[in-house]
């Protein structure tokens, strides 16, 4: 008689401690989650974005390295990724129009959009490549990009503007690349006036500005280059930043630089892909 007694007191004990212990691995899988899904969606979304299109390390020299990338230079919404008005150099051609567009909130209209950043040896170098959106009734919106950046009327005071907003001092401005409008002078165009990038024609391809950037607390100084071109229907932005005595090898100029994205998205334009 004693023996199913004792059989009965034993599984009431095991279920004594096997709920417990199922609801402790319950509770401290919801913990887990609680404390590890934010850092780990946060780590999905703190990588470049490069497509097929930005510059990798595979188009810089041998030795060429990733950027890690900074959580401050990510938007905290769709699509999540690194952006350029974020970005160290790129942030120098912030403009309503790239704010906006380059991160549409519109789920109807597809963008495509690409962003990285790499580095060999002392010279960083930023890239990001966005089809536009095809809405826009501007001929190419670089032009905007332009015309909200450093045409005439902004140059060169809006650039300083955006400079003491990073905390840095900008000095040594000069533009490079093309500016000229009909006969010739330092006519910047405005948005409607933009062309694509034809270097059959004679043109560089692109436009832009070179200038030293100055850190007050160390004064450490670096050269800054920044240009954007058109090419097959999409936006392309390139940054160089270099110590300012440093070597910077030809293939690691901004015309090297721009000729290798434009190679990139001839070979496969975005909006195709």
């Amino acid at each position: 008689m004693t023996m199913p007694t004792t059989r009965r007191r034993r599984r009431t004990w095991r279920g004594e401690i096997i709920v417990p212990v199922a609801a402790l691995v319950l509770c401290a899988l919801v913990a887990g989650a609680l404390t590890w899904g934010e850092p780990i969606r946060q780590a999905l979304r703190e990588r470049w974005q490069p497509g097929s299109w930005a510059l990798t390390t595979g188009d810089l020299p041998p030795g060429a390295a990733q950027i890690p990338v900074d959580p401050g230079w990510v938007v905290p919404y769709p699509p999540h990724e690194p952006a350029p008005h974020l970005l160290p150099g790129l942030r120098y051609l912030e403009s309503h129009f790239l704010t906006r567009g380059w991160s549409p909130h519109d789920e109807e209209v597809e963008v495509a959009t690409a962003v990285s950043g790499v580095q060999h040896g002392a010279v960083s170098v930023y890239t990001s490549v966005f089809t536009p959106d095809p809405r826009d009734p501007a001929p190419h919106p670089i032009g905007k990009i332009y015309a909200g950046s450093i045409r005439d009327k902004h140059w060169p005071d809006q650039l300083i503007d955006h400079a003491a907003d990073a905390g840095v001092e900008l000095t040594s401005l000069r533009r490079i690349g093309e500016h000229t409008r009909g006969a010739g002078g330092w006519i910047a165009p405005g948005w409607q006036d933009y062309t694509e990038r034809d270097t059959a024609a004679g043109h560089q391809g692109y436009t832009g500005f070179t200038a030293v950037e100055t850190d007050p607390a160390t004064g450490a100084q670096q050269r800054v280059t920044v240009v954007m071109t058109a090419v097959s229907g999409t936006v392309a932005l390139v940054a160089t930043l270099a110590p300012v005595d440093a070597e910077v090898p030809e293939e690691l100029e901004v015309d090297a630089l721009v000729a290798r994205v434009a190679e990139k998205v001839v070979a496969n334009p975005p909006e195709s892909s």
